[in-house]
């Protein structure tokens, strides 16, 4: 196909708005191209690799998306139940440690999935953060410890294999 030559452009069937796509297909219609797309692997041993070395790649994908996550869980936690609930309860006329009352209960009653020992160690840990809150006036503080804390309980401590029992059993 030369410059001066006469090409029938017909639109692609489904033609996007301004990508460009239809031109393109045209294009390649007229020159009897086909664009070949390559098979996906439908099994980990089509991609090259074990079965051992999927789990592997797999499970360091998940602890990496579990600590992202807790580290976003305790700033927004932190934010939300050390920020601004306190201070939207206090914006209502109520004393500010009334606020920090209510924001531990809701922080401990938000943890309820964890069952009522779960509820009951949130709480204290919610009255300890804050209790960190008052006495430092920083609340950047108090998201570093909740983040140490998730990151130590949630990440470290599985990996390990240390229940809250085992490490108690252990006489110093």
């Amino acid at each position: 196909m030369c410059v001066g030559d006469n090409v029938e452009i017909r639109p692609a069937r489904k033609a996007r708005m301004g990508s460009g796509g239809a031109l393109r297909s045209a294009i390649r219609r007229e020159r009897g191209q086909t664009r070949r797309v390559p098979r996906a692997p439908s099994r980990p041993s089509d991609l090259g690799a074990s079965g051992l070395e999927i789990q592997q790649v797999a499970r360091f994908a998940v602890q990496r998306l579990t600590e992202l996550v807790e580290r976003l869980a305790g700033v927004g936690e932190e934010l939300l139940f050390r920020g601004f609930i306190p201070r939207g309860i206090a914006g209502f006329g109520a004393p500010l440690e009334a606020g920090l009352c209510v924001s531990v209960l809701v922080f401990a009653l938000s943890h309820a999935y964890q069952g009522p020992i779960g509820v009951l160690a949130t709480g204290v840990m919610g009255a300890l953060l804050t209790a960190a809150y008052l006495l430092t006036g920083s609340l950047v503080f108090v998201i570093v410890i909740h983040v140490a804390t998730d990151v130590i309980g949630l990440v470290l401590r599985p990996l390990t294999g240390m229940g809250l029992r085992r490490l108690l059993s252990v006489a110093p």
